[in-house]
C-alpha cells in the first residue's frame, strides 16, 4: 500500500508538471479523444445497412468524454498498485541478493480487504443513483470513479479467497492461477468476494476440513 502511494504521488506531481510547465490539459485532451471516438463511431452507423437511422448526438459525446474525464482517479490508483507489485516482485530478488532485507508480500491466500467495504460499496451505489439524476460534474466524477474501484477490491478479495480455497485443498497453484485469471474475464464472479466479506466463508472451509 505504501508503494501505491508513492507511485500514485509520483504519477500526481508528473501530471502536474505537464499540467503547468507545458499546458497540457488532460481534461480537454480526454474531450478531444472522446470526440474523435464519436466520429469513427458515426462513420460506422452510417456505413452499416443494418443500423438506419442511428445517429451519435452531441449529448452522446458530452457523456463519453465525462466518462472518461470520470475514470482518471480509477486508472491512476489502478496503475499504482499494479506498478507497485510488478516493482516489489521484481526487485525484491535483486536486493536479496545484495544482502539488502525486504520483506515479502502476503501470500494470494491471506489477501483479506476490511469488512467496512461492503458499506463503502453501498454508498457508492446510492452515489450512482443520485449521479443518474444530478447535473453536478463532481457527483457523476465520484460516482464514475468509485464503484469500478470498489469492484476492483472485490476482485482482489475474490481471488485471495481462491487461492485459499486451493491451498486448503492442497490444489496445485496453476489452478488458483487459472481460477484467477477467469475471475478477471468473467468480472461478475466478484460476487464470490461480497460473500467471502460478508460471511466467514474462510472460517467454515477451515471447520469443515478439521
Amino acid at each position: 500500500m505504501t508503494g501505491t502511494g508513492v507511485i500514485l504521488a509520483e504519477l500526481l506531481v508528473v501530471l502536474l508538471i505537464a499540467t503547468y510547465t507545458f499546458g497540457f490539459d488532460l481534461s480537454q485532451y480526454l474531450r478531444d479523444q472522446a470526440a474523435i471516438s464519436a466520429n469513427l463511431v458515426q462513420q460506422i452507423l452510417n456505413g452499416n445497412p443494418m443500423l438506419p437511422g442511428m445517429n451519435w448526438t452531441a449529448e452522446d459525446t458530452q457523456r463519453l468524454g465525462t466518462m472518461m474525464i470520470g475514470k482518471v482517479p480509477y486508472v491512476l490508483i489502478l496503475t499504482s498498485f499494479l506498478l507497485a507489485v510488478i516493482t516489489h516482485a521484481l526487485t525484491r530478488p535483486a536486493l536479496s541478493s545484495l544482502d539488502v532485507p525486504v520483506r515479502k508480500m502476503k501470500p494470494a491466500r491471506e489477501w483479506r480487504l476490511p469488512r467496512a467495504l461492503i458499506w463503502y460499496y453501498l454508498l457508492a451505489i446510492v452515489f450512482e443513483w443520485v449521479a443518474m439524476s444530478s447535473d453536478s460534474s463532481w457527483v457523476q466524477a465520484v460516482s464514475v470513479s468509485m464503484l469500478p474501484l470498489i469492484h476492483a477490491c472485490f476482485i482482489i478479495q475474490t481471488i485471495g479467497f481462491i487461492y485459499f480455497w486451493t491451498h486448503s485443498r492442497n490444489m496445485s497453484p496453476v489452478i488458483a492461477v487459472l481460477l484467477s485469471l477467469v475471475v478477471l474475464v468473467f468480472q461478475p464472479l466478484r460476487i464470490i468476494g461480497i460473500i467471502d466479506l460478508a460471511f466467514p466463508l474462510r472460517e467454515a472451509i477451515t471447520r469443515s476440513k478439521k
